[in-house]
Formats: structure tokens, C-alpha cells, sequence
């Protein structure tokens, strides 16, 4: 992947992680708007989902998040995020090792 694609992921799942990338959104400035100006809107809480998918968004997850959580983002994916990355396949291999984490060690029997 080079670094404009790199950057154009990233940059996806910021927006996604912060909820203003959508099915059907677009992350152009819409006709009409004057650039560079801003309107002012409060974030939303964040939750889990969106901290691990911005978490990703270096193409890595770095955090251990609750089980639930992986299955979350997995569901809340951006249709974007879903298609053109490796997010899903990521966060499911994440997902799968915090499973083999949460049973603890494995016990041999001895016999």
C-alpha cells in the first residue's frame, strides 16, 4: 500500500471512528460551501467500536479491548472502510487472538 493510500485509509477511519463518514457520506466538501470553514458540532460519546477503529487506522492495533468490542467494530464498519482496507480481516485476526488470550494458558496433560 503506498502512502497516499496509506494516508486516505487513515484518514477514513478517523472520520469513521468519529462518526462523520457513512454509507453513502462523502469526505469532499459538499457544493456550496464555503472551504476551510467549519461548523461547529459537538462529538458524540466514543465509544469502543470507534476507539479501536481509530486505533487501527495505522493499519496495526496496538490496544487489548474487551472481547465485545471487536465484535462491535466489526459490525460498525463503514461500508468504505469494509470494502477497500484490510480493517475487517484485521480486527477479526485481533479478535481471535484476544479470545486465545482470554482462556489464559494452556495445560498439558501429563501422562
Amino acid at each position: 500500500m503506498g502512502i497516499l493510500s496509506r494516508r486516505l485509509v487513515a484518514g477514513l477511519a478517523a472520520a469513521a471512528a468519529a462518526g462523520t463518514v457513512g454509507a453513502g457520506a462523502s469526505v469532499l466538501p459538499r457544493v456550496g460551501t464555503t472551504p476551510g470553514v467549519a461548523k461547529a458540532t459537538e462529538p458524540g460519546p466514543t465509544t469502543c467500536a470507534s476507539r479501536l477503529i481509530r486505533d487501527w487506522a495505522d493499519g496495526r492495533i496496538d490496544g487489548t479491548y474487551p472481547i465485545a468490542c471487536y465484535r462491535n467494530a466489526l459490525r460498525a464498519l463503514p461500508t468504505d472502510l469494509e470494502v477497500y482496507s484490510s480493517a475487517p480481516d484485521d480486527i477479526a485476526q485481533a479478535l481471535s487472538q484476544r479470545i486465545v488470550q482470554s482462556r489464559g494458558p494452556v495445560r498439558r496433560a501429563v501422562g
